[in-house]
């Protein structure tokens, strides 16, 4: 997210035109951003003082962007994605030669098929117009001289005519594109430098060819002196070909006049496949799955869904990448969301989490459309129930974890009714109950007499299937629920019932005993893992590492299967670390430490991918350097894949670690690690993202009020980002080791006005300041630490309630004011003044937080 001084930058470069002679105003650009004006004077005065912007002398003072003058050139090669990133370099070289003195230098165009080569050209076209090089009349003449290819006599004709009357002539006053210039013999291409170098000619030309078929003729050479080179789809950032995808589906969306939809499945499909015709091959494959849809949904007149199934089944075979993408690819399309284009705008949207028997109902009609009978269905149906019960049973019981904070959510009489319930099942079933069926079944419960539907209506199919598996239980919830109806008055359907089934049948993972971690070499090869770990085992008398071989005959699924059941019979209870030499074995890996849940490390070593590549190029190459450098740079790109995290905590809602991350972004130089924002309201979940971070790569250090000691990670306080200098900010990220600075709250002040729009930098720091004494003095006196969470989180908060937002709500509110209840009276005084300056009213679960990192909770 940009900061409000980037706004502004913006802002001003977009008005730096005639529109606004002169610049804008501090004023004007205040009320068009909906900022504080002196929030906006001082973020003015800052980009002054960077010499980006200039600032007027006379009155009202104007701003402009400093030593600039924009034109429309800029809007011809935005026409082209990329155009401020990977195409900022071959724009740059176009533009040089267009205005190179004297006249246009022409241009050799090197690139892949499908690259833009052709789209490029002609906004050089266009640029040259703009730039006033050539007339509005000036032509734009094209050759395809692959239809030439082995007629050296008709090129020769087309492009000099008979008294030099050809295209070459015909463009003097314009550009002459020749495509695929590879094509054309060797004389001809001398023919055409020695035209081309004739004094006082005018018009420019362009070339383009593969860059396996760069023209090698010196004397073509030198009259194409600029050679740009356009950049695979695959060497492009993510994030421009998913603006490519967004920009041919919104295209298709307008020639159909209807609205397509694109799930989440097919979006990360498209943009992970392979497209060896680069953009031309993807517009290709859009366009084909967007007609089979249109056909398929003929009768639709609304909107077309489009399915993986629409497309070539090339496209499928992206997914097979996302392992290595996940964070990436997530970032960009979330789990569950769906994309509507109109031809307009696309929308995005998050699909509604499945309700559990929605989920069963749609995989028994997925079972009965791919031919498996009734009886198999049921069996299949019966593991479903039980999965994704659980997920439910799991959810609920992350709530709480005792009886004192369950009774601050559910009423006491229905915590009796459900205890009392248990112990009846206890003894019919003769089996003890855990206690997170009781806690989840109380949280339930409580959902249910409140009216809240917890349910769809389920398929007989699915009630059969309860019923015939589990008749004791059933009979028993059907009591409960008659209790349930005397107390309450609420009438249970079948569907509520069946679900208090559920919870009764719960299995929670067993618990075992603490056990050993364990290490598998897994190598490519016969016994090559085998006598590492025979070689190891003798040195050390170890027990506990073992080996696993990967055989080149067995297919991904053998691997899969075969590595799985090693890890089960190997496996101690206390995780397993990989030391392995192949991607795929990376990858089946982390598949199996999902299904299994068995936590996995994993550490490349690729000695013999490595021994395979060096032998390859051994025989085609008698080059021992060369060898060398290929060699070692294919390791480490083996080796590089290891991805790097830094963890922002908040110890309430996300909302100050997003912040943390935005500073730790601009000014802690760290563009080769994944800056993660988190919130520690649940404990538990934290660990599970930390544990799934740690699958992939590693965790440099945790910033944040105080450290949550989760896996020996290091950790750096919120008051040492703050107070070390800029410069050494970077530093300090990439050490475990800190050492205490002076702390400077106007510092922090100053970085929260470039994200404050709503409310007077100023005032709240004033405000702020003066609450933070008073809480000092008066309630209890804080590490820098503390005070520096409670800055920032107080300013945050103030910002976000004078927005309209409403504040997150705190899952331990009641427990916490219950047993700081004096604390909070005497809190709520102290943020009055507060509330009355800014018009705002703190809320209890704002007050909750407050004390979590006051008494760091």
């Amino acid at each position: 997210m940009k900061s409000n001084k980037e706004k502004i930058y913006d802002f001003i470069q977009m008005h730096d035109t005639a529109e606004k002679e002169g610049g804008v105003s501090t004023t004007y650009i205040a009320q068009a951003l909906s900022l504080q004006r002196t929030n906006v004077s001082s973020l003015l005065n800052a980009l002054v003082e960077e010499g980006r912007i200039h600032k007027s002398n006379g009155r009202p003072v104007l701003y402009s962007i400093a030593g600039v003058s924009r034109g429309d050139e800029e809007e011809c090669f935005c026409k082209m994605t990329g155009w401020q990133g990977s195409l900022q370099h071959p724009i740059q070289l176009a533009k040089a030669a267009v205005l190179y003195p004297g006249r246009s230098l022409n241009i050799l165009i090197v690139g892949e098929k499908g690259t833009g080569k052709k789209e490029f050209a002609h906004l050089i076209y266009e640029y040259c117009l703009v730039k006033q090089i050539f007339s509005a009349e000036s032509p734009f003449l094209q050759m395809n001289c692959r239809d030439y290819q082995g007629s050296a006599k008709d090129a020769r004709e087309k492009l000099m005519g008979e008294r030099q009357s050809g295209m070459l002539k015909d463009a003097e006053s314009g550009i002459l594109y020749m495509d695929n210039v590879q094509y054309l013999d060797g004389g001809l291409l001398r023919e055409i430098a020695s035209y081309s170098g004739k004094p006082g000619r005018k018009g420019l030309l362009i070339a383009s060819c593969t860059p396996d078929a760069q023209p090698a003729q010196e004397e073509f050479q030198s009259e194409f002196p600029i050679v740009i080179t356009m950049p695979r789809i695959t060497e492009r950032p993510i994030e421009e070909r998913m603006e490519m995808i967004q920009t041919l589906f919104s295209t298709e969306a307008s020639r159909v006049g209807r609205e397509l939809v694109v799930k989440e499945e097919l979006m990360r499909c498209l943009l992970l496949y392979e497209c060896p015709e680069n953009f031309q091959q993807l517009k290709r494959d859009i366009k084909i799955g967007c007609a089979n849809a249109y056909v398929r949904e003929l009768a639709n007149d609304r909107r077309i869904t489009l399915y993986v199934s629409d497309f070539e089944p090339t496209i499928r075979q992206g997914m097979s990448r996302f392992g290595q993408m996940r964070e990436e690819i997530e970032r960009l399309i979330p789990e569950n969301s769906t994309f509507t284009f109109d031809g307009s705008r696309m929308r995005v949207s998050e699909t509604e989490t499945k309700n559990i028997y929605k989920e069963l109902r749609q995989k028994a009609k997925q079972l009965e459309s791919e031919g498996i009978e009734d009886e198999d269905i049921k069996m299949l149906l019966s593991t479903e129930v039980e999965r994704a019960f659980g997920k439910y049973q799991q959810k609920l019981i992350h709530e709480v974890r005792s009886r004192k904070e369950l009774e601050l959510i559910v009423d006491e009489e229905l915590i009796d009714m459900v205890e009392r319930f248990l112990a009846k099942v206890e003894n019919a079933r003769n089996k003890k109950i855990d206690d997170a069926v009781f806690f989840g079944l109380c949280l339930h419960m409580k959902n249910v007499v409140n009216g809240t539907k917890t349910t769809e209506s389920m398929d007989r199919l699915e009630i059969s299937e309860v019923v015939t598996k589990y008749k004791q239980e059933y009979m028993l919830s059907l009591a409960f629920a008659e209790e349930i109806q005397e107390v309450y008055g609420r009438q249970l359907t079948i569907d509520e019932v069946i679900l208090i089934t559920m919870f009764l049948c719960y299995e929670p993972p067993k618990q075992t005993d603490k056990g050993q971690m364990v290490i598998l070499y897994a190598f490519y090869g016969k016994d090559i893992a085998a006598s590492i770990v025979r070689t190891i085992t003798e040195i050390t008398g170890f027990n506990h590492i073992f080996s696993f071989e990967v055989s080149h005959r067995q297919s991904e699924t053998q691997i899969y299967e075969s590595l799985k059941k090693c890890i089960l019979e190997i496996e101690q209870k206390q995780g397993v670390f990989i030391v392995y030499d192949s991607d795929l074995v990376s990858k089946v890996a982390e598949e199996i430490s999902a299904e299994t849940g068995i936590m996995i490390r994993l550490f490349p070593a690729p000695v013999t991918t490595m021994g395979i590549e060096l032998a390859r190029k051994a025989m085609i190459s008698s080059n021992l350097d060369a060898v060398y450098r290929d060699v070692m740079k294919s390791v480490g790109d083996f080796a590089t894949s290891h991805e790097k995290y830094l963890i922002t905590l908040c110890t309430t809602g996300k909302g100050g670690a997003e912040e943390l991350k935005t500073y730790i972004e601009r000014y802690g130089h760290m563009e080769d690690v994944q800056i993660i924002p988190l919130s520690m309201s649940d404990p538990k979940a934290l660990q599970e993202v930390f544990r799934d971070l740690m699958r992939r790569g590693t965790i440099l250090c945790v910033v944040g009020t105080f450290d949550p000691k989760l896996y020996s990670i290091p950790f750096c306080s919120i008051t040492e980002v703050f107070t070390t200098p800029k410069e050494r900010l970077p530093e300090l990220l990439r050490k475990t080791e800190s050492k205490d600075y002076e702390v400077d709250h106007q510092e922090v002040f100053h970085y929260l006005a470039g994200q404050f729009s709503h409310v007077e930098i100023k005032k709240v720091e004033s405000s702020v300041e003066a609450f933070l004494q008073e809480v000092d003095q008066k309630l209890k006196h804080m590490t820098q630490d503390a005070q520096m969470g409670l800055l920032v989180h107080t300013a945050c908060c103030i910002e976000r309630l004078a927005s309209g937002e409403t504040s997150p709500e705190n899952p331990k509110r009641k427990a916490i004011l219950h047993q700081y209840h004096k604390e909070f009276q005497q809190l709520l005084r102290m943020l009055r003044p507060m509330e009355k300056a800014f018009h705002i009213i703190f809320s209890d679960d704002e007050v909750a937080n407050m004390l979590m990192i006051i008494y760091q909770i």
